[in-house]
């Protein structure tokens, strides 16, 4: 599409994305819905269900506290907020290199700026991809700590090879298993801190 409109082809790459993140967007006001029992895609039993178990959930959370600047200092002064907070910078660190720096290593493979910018798309689908799969398989196994761990490793490997590898096509297998094991990470550990923050007076 080099050309098209007096355009060049990596503005049209912006382009169609922002239109398919826009396209979704639209879609997402009719399909998504406000609360359970409004859900289309629910039976009758699953809403009753889903509406009871989120009333039961709220008996133990502190939702209906009145705020108290009092609990800001106990945060403040939590050894495990301060904790929480350098994990989780350890996680956006590499997210953001990530993401920023992944067009770069794909033309730095050979390829040039356009098409770099297009092998890019397919990286981020597969993290998506393995986002929901480690989401659904923490889920399950009720271990998200370990799986992370095991994510933290196969990251480790892919930056190994990505700093050894003089392959252009070993290079690219690494930047999918780095992203692999990026992405899954932040909602893994997302979850399982709003577990283990939330508390009553």
């Amino acid at each position: 599409m080099d050309g098209v409109g007096g355009r060049p082809g990596w503005s049209w790459i912006f382009i169609l994305e922002g239109l398919l993140t826009v396209l979704c967007a639209i879609a997402s006001f009719f399909i998504l819905s406000d609360f359970p029992d409004t859900a289309k895609f629910l039976t009758d039993t699953e809403r009753v269900w889903v509406v009871r178990r989120l009333q039961a959930d709220m008996k133990f959370s502190a939702g209906g506290e009145p705020f108290k600047m009092k609990y800001v200092w106990q945060a403040f002064s939590d050894l495990n907020t301060w904790l929480a907070m350098g994990i989780y910078m350890g996680f956006d660190g590499p997210l953001f290199a990530f993401s920023l720096f992944t067009p770069t290593i794909i033309n730095q493979l050979g390829y040039q700026a356009t098409v770099a910018n297009l092998l890019s798309v397919p990286v981020y689908a597969w993290a998506c991809i393995m986002t929901v799969v480690v989401g659904f398989w923490g889920d399950r196994a009720k271990c998200r700590a370990w799986i992370n761990l095991g994510l933290f490793g196969s990251g480790l490997v892919g930056y190994i090879i990505l700093i050894c590898s003089k392959t252009p096509s070993l290079s690219y297998f690494a930047v999918y298993l780095a992203a692999s094991s990026i992405y899954p990470t932040i909602h893994m550990y997302l979850y399982h801190s709003q577990l283990s923050c939330m508390g009553v007076e």
